[in-house]
């Protein structure tokens, strides 16, 4: 999370993985926002990809908070990262690290 925006009031999705199951993604979204404000939190937010188009988010009542947010690579002088495609069998061309802006959705609770 952004230090600007790690309050300890601020839950962050990092990752929303499912098996292909109709509206799963929605279903989950909506769940993490349920227990984060059951939890005390005043909002939750994740990010996605820019070429993602947010159905889910939105299905689930979420906002988009920001367009183009982060950067194109992870990788600093005191961090360098590895951003070559990983040699898998069967996705040689799968980076490890996606090249492309995100978008950030919210949930604010009342």
């Amino acid at each position: 999370m952004s230090r600007v925006l790690d309050d300890g009031k601020t839950l962050e999705v990092v990752r929303c993985c499912t098996d292909g199951t109709r509206n799963a993604c929605s279903f989950l979204y909506s769940r993490m926002a349920r227990i984060a404000k059951e939890m005390g939190y005043e909002r939750i937010i994740t990010y996605i990809l820019e070429s993602e188009s947010g159905y889910s988010l939105k299905a689930s009542g979420w906002v988009k908070d920001a367009d183009k947010v982060g950067g194109l690579s992870w990788d600093t002088p005191a961090r360098p990262r590895d951003e070559e495609p990983v040699q898998m069998s069967l996705f040689p061309q799968k980076r490890k690290y996606p090249k492309e802006r995100k978008q950030r959705w919210k949930k604010e609770f009342r």
